[in-house]
């Protein structure tokens, strides 16, 4: 308690302060000047690093090595490619070691002189005796991840890295996510997890919050050549994040640590559909100079047949056809790219960058598909510099700043000026008005001006206690234009939303078996917009003010019992989430702003466990299985009405959700592996009364929302197939989702009320490499029935579709 009213009382003075763009601007530069001053003190410190790659007799990496400076506190572990860094060493002679299960150690006599870099590189030889005798192999990265004290589960991208995939498709395979798109490549999506969706649940590139990169960046046109791992974080989000996530987060972790690499890929299949990606850095060790480039495209024209009504002249019939998409095309090209220097004596990491983006993106649909389009569309373009700066041992050992900021110069437009009415088959009658469009004519372009700055201060004390302070700031300051309608008033009100959030955490660890973390954060929302009142009697525009303060506050422990290889784990957290301005101001396309909307406010509990259960070393099961509850006040939602073509958020005044989900995975070897998962949860009013009434709705479950789905995947990996250096991957997999009411099931009669249906959905891949993975090449079918799916309000997805890819790997 003394932990949790020190931090309220910090919080609540920072809480008080009125914060608005120039002030913002003003804290970048503070940010950046201690940056830079932090970097000129350390710049007269001279110390060595020491550095290299750990290989095994084969010259493949061994990850999670350990490698130490004798009689000194320098000590590290190798990465998942077997490399290392010791900084900041004095001058002197030392004995550099390195251990790992399953091999011999070794020492080496290194020297090091002031503000130099040395590089060591070691191949390990196989320990006969300890390959006998060793059951538990060292942790892979991902796996130091999902043994945290935090609801998190880890995704290994590496093994993904040569299918046709993009981040969204990987996410959809894991526990307790569901993804819903409203069609093909490039379609807008909603994505699940534990019971919150959409921006319930916050995403991160390296850290980095992904809401200020625009829409024509996000998780369905990220490859997945660019990510190591993806970290899901159900309920608590650390501090360290800096989000005012609900009650989730998903941290995408790139190549960071290659130092000098090359991969080049390339897909094409079903629908006309191109993807390509060019991932790679280049480092130079002596100087520390670095490039880091992600370049992408996607294309596709989405043609794949739907079904839908049949039409009599202009008279839509019950009965159904077969058509083909027309007008659904996607066009997206991105870059990202950082230059700047690492391992020095003034920073780790110091590094100026620009996110660059644009996508074309053809609306066939509005939010249902009652509605058909032939030639509104949409555009995007990102303009975002970047800034980063990380660096360790900060006047002190074991403190670390982390920092970033970024200002985006993008735009949005719709463009709807045809004045007809389109049909399925593609045929068109004229409008009776020529200044009418599909929907609205508009020409409405709107930049949502924003800058996102991030400061994490960390310190570690020794190896039981640690701390850690993060602030984050996050601008937008929308201002739209429209060319059609050029005395709209609402287009020139102003639209600000200013968002801070300051936490503060501390963890204690006792000999890696009980962890426990409590942390506080403070929620502040800023802003002005308008809205309308008597819309139908005498409209009045009046001025809303979205001043908001909160305190956050939890805590997440887990306990390991070794010699039984379980870990136990839970967490509690009151939770807030201020909106988006997305959310209060719309889209400008297919979803209708509501600046009315209010702060969601969430009490988070977890309760799981890891089980991992071995026989010899060839068969090893991993089980997981959690339970979660979310009492909700204000919980924002996504509704339509049964014939509007757009959508809007709302508040629901009370939501409960409780769900469990479980997991499993079987390897054999290296050689077969099978994992399954399985989630149950239902999100239900929990409003008992409405003006002293009871509510007809109570306990009744949230419309347009799947409650129950799995899936399960297989892979079969065979070395050696021709050459000593070749491998074949055939994977198989299957997801599911049972049936669940578009509208709320109290209402309407058993016969007429709208569902999801239940779905299957089966895919395959094969992959053959060459030469240790440099040469590439794999096939995919999805969908491999052809099932109708269904998403979002029952927008009907891609049919059978066929991929082939190519990738080359090359790595120094």
């Amino acid at each position: 308690m003394i932990f949790y009213y020190a931090l309220r009382t910090l919080l609540f003075r920072a809480s008080s302060l009125r914060f608005n763009t120039a002030n913002i601007y003003r804290g970048g530069l503070v940010l950046l000047t201690c940056f830079w001053v932090s970097g000129v003190l350390h710049a007269q410190s001279a110390k060595g690093t020491i550095e290299g790659k750990v290989l095994d007799e084969k010259s493949e990496p061994v990850p999670f090595a350990y490698v130490i400076i004798e009689s000194t506190d320098f000590a590290t572990t190798t990465d998942a490619e077997g490399y290392y860094i010791l900084k900041n060493v004095p001058e002197g002679e030392y004995k550099l070691t390195v251990r790992s299960m399953g091999f011999t150690s070794q020492t080496k006599a290194v020297t090091v002189k002031g503000g130099k870099s040395y590089s060591h590189g070691f191949t390990m030889a196989a320990d006969v005796q300890q390959l006998d005798e060793v059951q538990v192999w060292g942790k892979s990265e991902a796996t130091a991840v999902r043994e945290q004290s935090y609801a998190v589960s880890s995704i290994d991208a590496k093994p993904l890295q040569n299918l046709n995939l993009d981040v969204n498709q990987v996410l959809a395979k894991s526990t307790g996510v569901r993804i819903r798109e409203t069609g093909g490549l490039g379609s807008r999506f909603d994505f699940s997890l534990n019971g919150f969706n959409g921006n319930q649940v916050r995403f991160f590139l390296d850290g980095v919050p992904m809401e200020n990169f625009g829409s024509s960046l996000t998780l369905n046109n990220l490859p997945v050549n660019m990510a190591e791992r993806i970290e899901v974080y159900k309920g608590v989000v650390p501090v360290w994040l800096g989000s005012d996530a609900l009650g989730g987060a998903v941290n995408i972790v790139t190549n960071q640590y290659r130092k000098t690499y090359l991969d080049v890929s390339y897909s094409y299949g079903s629908f006309n559909t191109h993807r390509s990606s060019i991932n790679g850095s280049y480092t130079n060790d002596k100087t520390g100079f670095t490039v880091r480039a992600n370049l992408f495209q996607n294309y596709s024209d989405n043609s794949y047949k739907v079904n839908v009504n049949k039409k009599r002249g202009s008279v839509i019939l019950k009965e159904t056809e077969e058509v083909e998409r027309f007008h659904d095309a996607y066009d997206s090209k991105s870059a990202i790219v950082d230059v700047g220097l690492v391992n020095k004596s003034f920073a780790d990491q110091l590094l100026v960058g620009i996110i660059l983006s644009e996508s074309e993106k053809e609306q066939q649909t509005g939010a249902t598909m009652e509605k058909v389009y032939g030639q509104r569309l949409r555009k995007s373009s990102t303009v975002m510099p970047t800034f980063r700066y990380k660096k360790s041992n900060l006047f002190v050992e074991g403190l670390e700043l982390n920092g970033f900021a970024s200002y985006n110069f993008g735009y949005v437009q719709t463009i709807d000026t045809a004045s007809r009415t389109y049909y399925w088959d593609g045929t068109y009658i004229e409008k009776a008005d020529p200044t009418d469009g599909e929907l609205n004519r508009t020409l409405y372009k709107f930049k949502d001006n924003s800058f996102i700055g991030r400061a994490n201060l960390s310190y570690v004390l020794n190896d039981k206690h640690s701390f850690v302070v993060n602030y984050t700031v996050n601008n937008v300051d929308r201002k739209g234009e429209d060319e059609a309608n050029p005395l709209e008033l609402s287009n020139k009100e102003p639209k600000v939303l200013t968002k801070t959030i300051l936490g503060a955490g501390y963890k204690f660890d006792w000999k890696e078996r009980l962890t426990v973390s409590l942390f506080a954060k403070n929620y502040m929302l800023d802003g002005v917009t308008y809205y309308t009142i008597n819309i139908y009697t005498d409209p009045e525009r009046v001025e809303r003010s979205l001043q908001q303060s909160q305190l956050g506050y939890g805590t997440a422990f887990s306990y390991r019992i070794p010699r039984i290889r379980l870990q136990i784990k839970g967490s509690v957290e009151k939770a807030y989430r201020m909106p988006e301005a997305y959310e209060l101001f719309g889209d400008g396309a297919n979803v209708a702003g509501n600046v009315l909307l209010e702060p969601e406010e969430s009490m988070n509990y977890n309760v799981g466990a890891l089980y991992q259960l071995n026989f010899g070393r060839d068969h090893i099961f991993n089980f997981e299985a959690n339970y979660l509850q979310r009492n909700v006040d204000q919980f924002i939602r996504a509704s339509v009405g049964t014939s509007d073509p757009t959508s809007t958020f709302t508040n629901e005044a009370a939501v409960k959700v409780a769900g469990v989900e479980g997991s499993m995975r079987y390897a054999y070897k290296s050689l077969f592996s099978f994992s399954a998962n399985v989630t149950y949860q239902k999100q239900r009013n929990d409003v008992k009364t409405i003006d002293g009434k009871p509510n007809p709705l109570y306990n009744n479950q949230v419309p347009n929302q799947p409650y129950l789905f799995a899936n399960a995947n297989a892979l079969l990996n065979i070395g050696s197939v021709k050459y000593s250096h070749d491998k074949l991957g055939i994977g198989y997999g299957v997801s599911f989702f049972e049936e669940y009411f578009l509208y709320w099931a109290k209402y309407g009669s058993s016969d007429t009320k709208k569902t999801i249906p239940r779905q299957f959905s089966h895919n395959v891949d094969v992959n053959y490499s060459l030469h240790k993975g440099k040469y590439n090449v794999s096939l995919s079918c999805n969908n491999l029935f052809d099932a109708e799916l269904y998403d979002n309000f029952k927008l009907q997805k891609p049919g059978r579709a066929y991929y082939v890819k190519l990738r080359y790997f090359f790595q120094k």
